[in-house]
């Protein structure tokens, strides 16, 4: 998150900032849920963390993103 585009609304890239030092310090977890993926299926309960190995072999995006996966 560390670069962006200079198009970007001058408070989104001040949130992008903060929420960047947020997780530096350790004080956010973009990981933690409730996380619901496109079909609004919870992927990850209110309270939990999705743990390293499920993020590196997710296989599915997240609530709110657009597009898809590349297929086998």
């Amino acid at each position: 998150m560390t670069s962006s585009s200079p198009d970007l609304p001058a408070s989104v890239a001040a949130e992008m900032a903060t929420a960047e030092a947020a997780i530096i310090a350790g004080t956010l977890n973009p990981f933690a849920g409730p996380i619901k993926d496109q079909a609004g299926v919870e992927r990850v309960a209110a309270g939990a963390v999705l743990p390293d190995n499920d993020i590196k072999g997710m296989t599915w995006l997240v609530e709110g993103v657009q597009g898809t996966l590349p297929s086998a």
